[in-house]
């Protein structure tokens, strides 16, 4: 046994233990490491130690021969020369349209040398001693970026004629005669790929420079119009007459815009819409467009209502609406040439405006705009310039309760001189003459078109004895609203779902009714004015009197014409239903008066 545990204990050496070469490799290689690591570091550090002489020589920027430079002003003074060469020696741009022989410099490229010659004049200073390392031993190539303004490139070729912008076939008016102006393809330099090819041309110095070219096909050509050539003659004859809310006209005649004309669906037009898009712009929006007006509206301490501004909606034209219902009656004129054509609605979307309210208001419904009135009183003699101010003041902050008929009448203060009116012209039977509070049917008129525009019911409205010119600007005749203590009156109805608050004023010559409340979407259009059955009185009505000389004559009171006015107001609702109803007003003829002197007063008739 003693025996047998020898052996073992002999044995186990050579098992658990490697031969003495197999015991000294890690150590070797260990040494090794150790000794690279040592002499890399030392070298890394002597790398970085280098002057800047050592460095420039593994600085590569394309397009630039660097070689024999060392040092890294001698570098800029490198790059500059090369870029300057580059920029303002002459290349020919050559392009299946022609050739353009200029500079680079001339035709907008530019070379951002700035940033590559900046990163290298700092490299010694700003440089980590990882970057000197990584730079020594494997380089660095820099490359100058392109600097291309397309405007000035654009510019430099339009001289040479090489783009032309892409160009359908038209009809066109040619006198009376409507011929057709052929298309044209369209050219345009590709910038995307020239740059390309500039940046090719630096890199291999070459002072020839492909232009390449994108074309542009004409969507409508000649033979697209012939056939249609003998129905654009007779659409040149077409004008259409356009309507907006107010009742005013605009005249468009096709035989200004012949160019809108293209094939539409079989044997008919359609309007080019970026053409008819862009002359709507033109000659409507300025007058049918405009950007919402907020109001802020506060409450005083003694429950009355304070206005910092005028609400009024924004408005834009529909231009596609009516591109269609133009390119309707233009059919319906060609192929039914005997059918009356109507005046056309300009469609226009509106905007409510901010409306900031005081909590009060706003428990009553008072939250949008509801609607507006305005009429002109430029010309009034000072006395009826104060009277109207004086009678709009009253109304302002007016609150009407939702279901509620308001009468202005009612509202407004006795008209004598004790309530701070003058006397000034009225319509009074046959007469005009001067009374307390003259002026107050502008004020009563002004309401009367803001509730029509609001869209509310009108329940009393009487017209004037005879037409007066105030009341005709600046829709025309036919929206005045005569008063007078106690009849005739005028009322409407609030017929909104939540209480009306008026503002009311006066702004230079213009009158402004404004009606807040809920805005219900309810939508006003009035068509008008319509005026017919004109008459006149043909004798003049001469009062002698004593005050002048026997024989002299003084005009009293001018005459008037009588005719008849129709509006049409049409309501849409959010429903789509509609209600249409007439405004009528029928104005008495009046015959001149005169006043003439004589030896005793009377009145007569003449011819």
């Amino acid at each position: 046994m003693a025996k047998k545990s020898k052996k073992s204990a002999e044995k186990m050496p050579e098992v658990l233990s490697p031969s003495p070469k197999k015991r000294r490799w890690p150590f070797v290689v260990a040494a090794l490491v150790l000794v690279t690591l040592g002499a890399a570091t030392a070298g890394a550090y002597q790398i970085t130690q280098l002057p800047e002489s050592a460095f420039v020589p593994y600085f590569y920027v394309e397009g630039v021969d660097l070689s024999g430079t060392t040092s890294f002003y001698e570098t800029q003074v490198a790059i500059n020369t090369a870029a300057l060469s580059f920029l303002d020696e002459p290349v020919t741009f050559s392009s299946e349209r022609g050739e353009l022989v200029t500079t680079l410099r001339t035709a907008g490229v530019g070379l951002n040398t700035d940033a590559v010659i900046a990163h290298m004049v700092t490299f010694m200073s700003n440089s980590t001693a990882l970057e000197k390392v990584r730079t020594y031993l494997f380089g660095q190539t820099l490359q100058i970026p392109l600097m291309v303004d397309e405007v000035t490139l654009k510019a430099a070729f339009a001289t040479a004629n090489i783009e032309q912008g892409v160009k359908n076939a038209a009809f066109t008016l040619s006198g009376s005669t409507v011929t057709i102006d052929p298309e044209q393809i369209g050219y345009g330099v590709d910038t995307t790929t020239l740059a390309a090819n500039i940046q090719m041309a630096w890199l291999k110095k070459i002072s020839t420079i492909d232009l390449p070219l994108l074309t542009s096909e004409p969507t409508v050509r000649t033979a697209d119009l012939q056939p249609l050539l003998a129905q654009a003659q007779t659409a040149s004859g077409i004008s259409f007459t356009l309507t907006d809310d107010y009742g005013n006209e605009y005249e468009l005649p096709l035989a200004d815009h012949m160019d809108w004309l293209i094939p539409g669906s079989t044997n008919s037009f359609g309007l080019q819409q970026e053409k008819f898009i862009s002359t709507v712009q033109l000659e409507l929006a300025s007058d049918l467009e405009e950007d919402p007006a907020a109001v802020i509206i506060t409450q005083n301490e003694d429950g009355s209502y304070a206005f910092e501004g005028s609400a009024r909606f924004g408005q834009k034209i529909d231009t596609l609406a009516l591109q269609d219902t133009l390119e309707t009656t233009l059919q319906t004129s060609l192929t039914a040439p005997e059918t009356e054509q109507s005046v056309i609605a300009i469609p226009t979307t509106r905007t409510l405006p901010e409306v900031t309210v005081p909590d009060s208001l706003k428990a009553l419904g008072v939250t949008d705009l509801v609607g507006v009135g305005y009429s002109d009183f430029s010309g009034s003699p000072s006395g009826r310039i104060h009277n109207i101010n004086e009678g709009l003041s009253q109304f302002n902050g007016v609150l009407i309760d939702p279901g509620a008929e308001f009468s202005f009448m009612e509202h407004l203060s006795p008209v004598d001189a004790a309530h701070n009116f003058l006397p000034e012209l009225v319509i009074k039977g046959d007469e005009t003459i001067p009374e307390y509070g003259g002026g107050m049917c502008q004020v009563s008129s002004t309401m009367f078109r803001a509730a029509l525009y609001s869209g509310l019911t009108i329940t009393s409205r009487t017209n004037h004895s005879y037409a007066v010119s105030y009341y005709a600007r600046p829709f025309g005749y036919g929206l005045d609203a005569t008063v007078y203590d106690p009849n005739p009156d005028f009322k409407f109805l609030n017929d909104t779902p939540g209480s009306l608050l008026v503002q009311s004023y006066a702004d230079g010559d213009s009158a402004y009714y404004v009606f807040y409340g809920t805005n219900d979407g309810r939508r006003v259009t009035m068509e008008g004015p319509y005026a017919y059955d004109y008459r006149s009185v043909p004798t003049d009505v001469i009062t002698y009197v004593t005050t002048l000389e026997p024989g002299v004559r003084s005009l009293k009171e001018h005459g008037h014409t009588g005719f008849k006015v129709d509006w049409t107001r049409t309501i849409t609702r959010t429903d789509g239903t509609m209600t249409t109803e007439t405004i009528h007003s029928d104005y008495e003829a009046r015959p001149e008066k005169w006043e003439e002197g004589a030896a005793e007063a009377g009145t007569s008739e003449i011819e």
